[in-house]
């Protein structure tokens, strides 16, 4: 029987490149609905990479929208997995967990002089923080995961059909090139739980990529509502990593974004500093928003977050993107070269402080030019 497509969206890929072939190979992962009445659209991307002993755990967590058919429906995407995949256990608080030990900003603050007696203090004014920290669905906890076993189409299809999916010979035909090219899927399914849904994130485990570079395809954000796709990657490993394929800033860029946004008496906004960003960088950037070692930063790490790390495998590096669709591209996740600690907090002065040389200079130079003894003439 020919099943209707539905909403097929570029998801999560992991791609383990060897020493002979440096660029990674490349996969597409795509949801299912058990309609094809079904409109799908990921609102937003939240991955996590730890990377130990020879081997990356990557656990990833989608939050959807769906519109039509069932409202209790079923939703499901196939996550194809380059290597010997190995389904491992994930904390269900470990993304809200992560999201609040690196929650970004953008603070505004007004220096204020002391009268003698007191000292000089800093008063904060404004916070600017991005909209995908607040981004979330009603949880979805019964998440289903599977190895499909054999890495054959014939399997991928069979786990399609008693799951109750709809498809079509264009998906299987377009699996089937997967499979050719190496990749094993695991299919995970769960409820819808309302217009978006939030699964529990699944946990995968693979051999370590020789070369320390792994792929990740993004999922376009449906083209139809003109949406960039969010998208926030965590790496948990004994360096500081980055994006290799894309531009790259750190927060302090956008702090001063914002600064001149209110300079201009334009309201600030951290989202459209981070689009304007995006877009001189050709539509593709990742802000690092926070690399850090944990075992010295002065934070209180809570129990999800503590268990990814140990003695040598402790700094943390939250890498942040709003990718428009029309520029989407799988980005390369590997080490960064040595570089300084990131703290996901940028201050800059309020409107009329001025940057760079700071306000109290520029009085010192205007007092210095307005007190210099005029040349006398000849």
């Amino acid at each position: 029987m020919t099943r209707f497509a539905i909403s097929r969206l570029t998801f999560f890929l992991v791609a383990v490149g060897s020493l002979a072939a440096p660029r990674p190979a490349a996969a597409t992962a795509r949801f299912f609905a058990d309609s094809a009445d079904v409109k799908i659209t990921v609102d937003a991307h939240r991955i996590l990479t730890v990377w130990r002993d020879g081997k990356a755990t990557l656990t990833v967590q989608p939050v959807v929208s769906a519109a039509g058919g069932d409202p209790a429906g079923r939703l499901g995407y196939l996550l194809p997995v380059h290597g010997l995949p190995e389904l491992d256990t994930a904390d269900p608080a470990v993304f809200a967990d992560l999201f609040a030990l690196s929650s970004p900003s953008v603070v505004t603050e007004r220096h204020q002089s002391g009268d003698g007696c007191e000292s000089d203090s800093a008063r904060r004014d404004e916070v600017f923080t991005p909209s995908v920290d607040a981004i979330a669905g009603t949880p979805s906890p019964d998440v289903t995961a599977t190895v499909i076993s054999p890495a054959t189409i014939g399997a991928a299809q069979s786990w399609l059909t008693d799951e109750g999916f709809a498809f079509t010979e264009t998906d299987i035909a377009e699996l089937k090139a997967e499979l050719d090219g190496g990749a094993r899927f695991v299919g995970v399914t769960f409820p819808r739980t309302g217009a978006t849904t939030e699964p529990a994130p699944v946990a995968v485990n693979f051999f370590e990529p020789p070369d320390i570079r792994l792929a990740l395809a993004l999922s376009a954000a449906s083209t139809a509502t003109g949406r960039a796709a969010e998208t926030v990657i965590f790496v948990v490993a004994d360096k500081r990593f980055r994006i290799l394929n894309y531009g790259s800033i750190d927060i302090s860029e956008l702090g001063t974004g914002v600064h001149d946004q209110l300079a201009a008496g334009d309201a600030g906004s951290y989202d459209v500093v981070l689009d304007r960003a995006t877009e001189r960088a050709g539509g593709r950037v990742f802000v690092t928003e926070m690399a850090r070692d944990l075992r010295t930063a002065d934070l209180t790490v809570p129990d999800s977050v503590s268990a990814l790390i140990d003695d040598e495998i402790a700094f943390l590096t939250r890498l942040h993107a709003r990718v428009p669709p029309g520029s989407l591209a799988d980005p390369v996740v590997t080490f960064a070269k040595d570089g300084p600690e990131v703290l996901p907090e940028a201050v800059v002065p309020a409107p009329g402080v001025a940057l760079g040389l700071g306000i109290g200079l520029l009085f010192a130079l205007g007092f210095i030019r307005r007190r210099r003894p005029a040349t006398p003439r000849a």
